[in-house]
């Protein structure tokens, strides 16, 4: 298995920081929001866990979508609601 170094940690815990900025819902609770995040399954592991810290530091649902990188694209080139690939 391959250790994630602490440079790509603290990238992915950026981008889905980023990801995040949207406008929420009008009832205003961040448990309302969902960000939709496209996975290489290669790195679905080390996502697993942002993901639940994330969650756990803000309050929004990480949704995580796993699969091979050109099928991710492909489905996104054909309207997949990804907020993040």
């Amino acid at each position: 298995m391959i250790r994630p170094g602490p440079r790509l940690l603290s990238l992915v815990l950026g981008v889905l920081m980023i990801g995040s900025c949207r406008t929420p819902p009008s009832s205003g609770s961040n448990q309302d929001i969902r960000l939709h995040v496209a996975v290489a399954a290669s790195v679905s592991e080390v996502f697993g866990k942002l993901a639940e810290e994330y969650e756990s530091r803000h309050g929004t649902r990480v949704v995580l979508s796993t699969g091979a990188t050109l099928s991710l694209a492909q489905q996104i080139r054909h309207g997949a609601p990804f907020d993040l690939f």
